[in-house]
């Protein structure tokens, strides 16, 4: 298992496995993003969270995770003096759907965005071939998609 990283979702799981990360550490929710960073230590191995940015967030994300880097909308947060780091991105069905639309990448010739949220929301989102060539789609293209995978590899490279 990568338990480096921590996705909080199916659709962010799926996500990171597209970006070649097998069988990371899937969470239900930040709250157990946050637990798994508290309770595996990582102080000096490096834990990397992939979050939604919820209207709920809990108060450790703001009060334990200093703002070390903004690039576009996907922010990146660190416990002061540990290898802990939050990657906090848009909602994803939102987040993913209109890099999409900016592209003009489409999901499915028939998919609306209620109906792609429901792929995403589902737990076998990360066998989902329509989705995962979706995302592998958006990889490819000049997306924040891109910019997440840089950002993962950067950390991962500077934090052995």
């Amino acid at each position: 298992m990568d338990n480096r990283l921590i996705p909080e979702c199916y659709a962010d799981t799926a996500l990171i496995a597209i970006l070649g990360y097998k069988n990371s550490n899937h969470q239900l929710g930040i709250g157990g993003v946050i637990n798994v960073l508290k309770k595996l230590g990582y102080n000096n191995q490096i834990g990397i969270g992939i979050i939604d940015r919820d209207k709920k967030m809990p108060s450790d994300v703001n009060n334990q995770y200093k703002k070390i880097l903004t690039k576009g909308s996907i922010e990146i947060r660190q416990m002061p003096n540990t290898k802990k780091f939050l990657i906090i991105h848009p909602n994803f069905e939102t987040w993913t759907w209109d890099e999409g639309q900016r592209l003009n990448i489409l999901y499915s010739e028939k998919a609306d965005r209620k109906s792609y949220k429901d792929v995403c929301k589902d737990k076998n989102a990360l066998k989902d071939n329509k989705l995962k060539n979706y995302l592998n789609k958006l990889k490819q293209a000049n997306s924040e998609i891109q910019e997440l995978d840089i950002i993962i590899k950067d950390l991962i490279k500077n934090n052995p």
